[in-house]
């Protein structure tokens, strides 16, 4: 199913509601253990530009599962402040989130790539928005 995440790539072309947020490229993914025991899915964008502008999830998650996201530099390091351990867990349902850290909303970097984890969720689609 198209933006469900298991252990290869993901095509996200979803779109659930008018105006959410979507993606229409194929993009690298793998899985990740977490020292809890639960396994995450994950994907990483290409380099992006995102200066000024706010990460939006159209997004779900099932049974008790979570979404993680964090930005990396361009040598995909995690940015200060804006790793998956600065921002609280997502779990519900939600066509437009507003993705914020403890490092704000957006680096100072104008270059980043996204990395999303997701455990027992769907991912329709995500975009930097003005």
């Amino acid at each position: 199913m198209p933006g469900e995440l298991g252990n290869g790539p993901v095509l996200c072309r979803s779109e659930r509601g008018r105006g959410g947020p979507k993606c229409a490229r194929r993009i690298p993914s793998g899985y990740a253990p977490n020292p809890n025991g639960i396994a995450y899915s994950y994907l990483t964008s290409a380099l992006q530009q995102v200066a000024g502008k706010t990460l939006y999830l159209n997004a779900a998650t099932i049974r008790g599962g979570e979404i993680f996201v964090e930005l990396l530099d361009e040598q995909l390091r995690p940015i200060r402040g804006f790793s998956k351990e600065d921002l609280s867990a997502f779990s519900g349902d939600e066509v437009s989130l507003a993705v914020s850290w403890k490092g704000g909303t957006c680096p100072s970097n104008e270059n980043v790539h996204t990395r999303i984890y997701i455990s027992t969720g769907k991912l329709y689609g995500f975009a930097w928005c003005s």
